[in-house]
């Protein structure tokens, strides 16, 4: 590495001026090259595998050699060693005593093609431990010395010297600890990244020989190894350096390459460790090679990335890769800072355009949206049109050129499955004008009443061109809402011929869980002395009111009286009969409130269970409950007995079920009652209501109530503030 002297310029002195030239004694010497050795590096394996490697490259391309250094982790007995060989020329005893054991001197200033240079880093071993070997060959003889760190200097001793047929080189042997044998193969792996002419055979950890240096004009990178994570980095000649981010003033930019510089473009430490930043050029130097190496970097990806395919190009901005592809087998992450400048080309009709994630979106609103989910059909916007959905499940997605057809729908139909349909838009001259503007074709010129957007020269022949190429993309990836089978069609056709022809006289009902069935109506008209109805589309807890009260009658009861849930269409073909009634003509739930209030936990929340309906489509509060009620293991007896009990006078009095009532008449006659005495007090009202209560025995479904622990009951509803619960009515 050339050294820059310093250039000292002649100047007329004024007055008289005593020089003092500053020096060091000969005794200070010895401390100052011990503190040289020993401390000088703050990370001292590292240090020694960097500037052994470097001498034995340096050595080999001297002696215009063409074999590899040689680093070996070897273990001889119990003893670990770290080895480095080369093929130099090796050093005579004259150029070991003057050159190689004088600090501070070096025959490798002159160039910038020997990484070294302030002749030091060949005693790079002392900082790490107080002795090492060296052997070199030359001239037909063999060296052996071993150089020990002791006061006051550094001193080296000749063990050997013979005559010898080997080929010239040096070798370096240092003894390794086995506790820094880990850190050891690291730093082999992260000073040696980009030495291309390095060899090592570790016998303690497994070490990757097999690589590939890529190295472009501007950049190097290794495939196999990114010693800086994916951050982008230095390689002044083969070494390689981090960059100081904090001293640039810039954010990390984590690409992995490695800024390539030559030996000398950029100064270093006296310890080679890393860059010396108090150089004033260097900030410039880094801050220029970066943003050259930048616009480089996207330049390759932005040609790598061209697409034909409208999917492909929309697949760029969600699959998520971004991988700089070098070669046909490397590819490095890619994370630049500006992602909005990120963009693949399209190609249409041999225009490239560079659309955003957000102008890509824009572009759909060419299309009309319509939403098929389960049997309903519903029209949108391009706000229904989510790209990122698109792109993870297109198979959902439907395109349709002619009208909405019933049987197409009825062919897309899956329960629980939701298809979207898009189809061309009549274009508007907004829809041209986001289009030019996303495509770069507009410009905007002043006029006198303001500011007009305007097309470019032969902007509106490519604008159809390319609206053309997007609707025929779709169009061409998509099924088809159209195109359907003719036997499905002919099949439904049969089917409902059929279906009609097996209807006739029947009407659809449906019971509490929504499950249809179909019932003859002549069969319902005869059987029973009434038929009550509930609408379908009412209130959800009403209907499992009325729908719990017919339930648990008696069998005479259900043989008498039967409840249906029908629709509003059925409702109006069965209102000309006159056995046939709203079941709220004769029972007002509103009247049965206060007594399902007082039962509703017993009674309700063991019918849903019983009969398997869904809690939550009920009540949320019925569902809590019903959890509560689980979790404290609360369990409710049944039977096909429907008894009741209540006191009177402090004893208990129980009801049977009775199979001789008109329970329809006895009913009506209570409510009936009640609605007329609108007048009455409100104590003399709930005092009738009380009868009507009393009288509802069969609703409950409590058999052999004095099991249950209505203690444990009235404690769950205290503790657990369920206001809508009476605790007082379980005591």
């Amino acid at each position: 590495m050339e050294i820059n002297k310093e250039v000292y310029i002649e100047q007329d002195t004024v007055g008289i001026f005593k020089e003092i030239t500053s020096s060091i004694r000969a005794e200070d010497l010895g401390m100052a090259l011990d503190a040289v050795s020993k401390n000088l590096y703050s990370n001292p394996i590292g240090s020694f595998v960097r500037e052994l490697v470097s001498n034995g490259v340096d050595a080999n391309r001297r002696n215009n050699s063409a074999e590899l250094v040689k680093v070996n982790i070897y273990k001889e007995g119990n003893t670990w060693y770290f080895q480095v060989k080369d093929e130099g020329k090796g050093m005579t005893p004259e150029h070991f005593t003057n050159v190689y054991m004088r600090w501070f001197n070096s025959d490798k200033r002159d160039n910038n093609e020997d990484i070294g240079g302030w002749g030091i880093g060949s005693k790079s071993p002392l900082s790490y431990k107080e002795s090492y070997e060296l052997t070199t060959i030359a001239d037909g003889y063999e060296y052996e010395y071993i150089i020990v760190r002791q006061s006051p200097a550094p001193t080296a001793t000749l063990l050997v010297e013979r005559p010898t047929n080997k080929k010239s080189g040096t070798t370096v042997r240092i003894e390794i600890d086995e506790k820094d044998l880990w850190k050891l193969r690291d730093e082999c792996r992260k000073q040696l990244i980009y030495f291309n002419n390095v060899y090592v055979i570790n016998e303690a950890y497994y070490y990757e020989n097999d690589f590939q240096i890529i190295e472009a004009d501007l950049f190097k990178v290794r495939t196999d190894s990114f010693p800086y994570g994916n951050e982008m980095h230095i390689v002044l000649g083969q070494v390689s350096y981090p960059i100081n981010w904090n001293f640039l003033g810039i954010s990390p930019i984590y690409i992995p390459v490695g800024l390539k510089f030559n030996i000398g473009e950029l100064p270093v430490t006296l310890s080679r460790e890393e860059i010396n930043y108090s150089d004033d050029t260097v900030k410039e130097t880094l801050l220029n090679k970066i943003e050259t190496v930048y616009d480089d970097l996207y330049e390759r990806y932005s040609n790598q990335n061209k697409y034909t395919d409208l999917f492909e190009y929309m697949n760029f901005y969600y699959s998520g890769d971004r991988n700089l592809k070098l070669t046909d087998n490397v590819s490095i992450p890619f994370n630049i800072r500006d992602n909005g400048r990120l963009r693949p080309s399209l190609i249409v009709n041999g225009k490239t355009y560079k659309i955003s994630k957000d102008g890509l979106a824009s572009i759909f609103n060419l299309f009309n949206v319509s939403l098929l989910q389960n049997t309903k059909l519903t029209h949108g916007d391009t706000s229904c049109f989510y790209l990122s959905r698109f792109m993870d499940n297109p198979n959902d997605y439907l395109y349709r050129e002619e009208d909405f057809n019933h049987w197409n729908t009825l062919y897309y139909q899956v329960y629980n499955h939701r298809y979207t349909i898009i189809s061309k838009k009549k274009l508007s001259k907004r829809n041209f004008k986001d289009i030019a503007s996303i495509l770069d074709l507009s410009f905007t010129k002043a006029t006198s009443k303001g500011f007009k957007d305007s097309l470019k020269l032969g902007a509106a022949l490519e604008l159809y061109t390319f609206i053309k190429f997007i609707q025929e993309s779709f169009k061409t990836k998509l099924k088809s809402y159209d195109n359907i089978p003719k036997d499905f069609i002919n099949n439904k056709k049969e089917e409902q011929k059929l279906l009609e022809e097996e209807r006739k006289g029947n009407i659809t009902t449906y019971n509490i869980l929504n499950v249809k069935e179909n019932l003859k109506l002549e069969d319902l008209l005869t059987k029973y002395k009434y038929v009550f109805y509930i609408n379908k589309n009412d209130d959800r807890l009403r209907t499992v009111h009325y729908y719990l009260l017919f339930e648990y009658m008696n069998n005479w009861f259900k043989s008498q009286y039967k409840l249906i849930i029908i629709s509003d269409t059925t409702i109006k073909k069965l209102k000309k009969f006159n056995n046939v009634k709203s079941v709220e003509n004769v029972w007002r739930v509103a009247n049965l409130y206060n007594y399902f209030n007082n039962i509703r936990y017993s009674y309700e929340l063991y019918a849903l269970a019983l009969n398997n309906l869904s809690l939550e489509k009920v009540s949320k509060y019925y569902n809590s409950l019903y959890k509560l009620i689980k979790t404290n293991s609360i369990s409710f007896p049944y039977s096909k007995e429907y008894r009741d009990f209540r006191d009177v006078d402090g004893t208990t009095e129980y009801y049977n079920s009775l199979a001789d009532i008109d329970v329809y008449s006895y009913f009506k006659t209570y409510i009936d009652n009640i609605n007329k005495k609108r007048n009455y007090q409100k104590e003399q009202a709930l005092k009738e209501l009380k009868k009507v209560s009393s009288c509802l025995y069969l609703l409950s479904t409590f058999s052999s109530i004095y099991k249950v622990d209505r203690l444990k009951i009235k404690h769950l509803i205290k503790e657990h503030k369920l206001t809508k619960l009476n605790p007082n009515y379980y005591g």
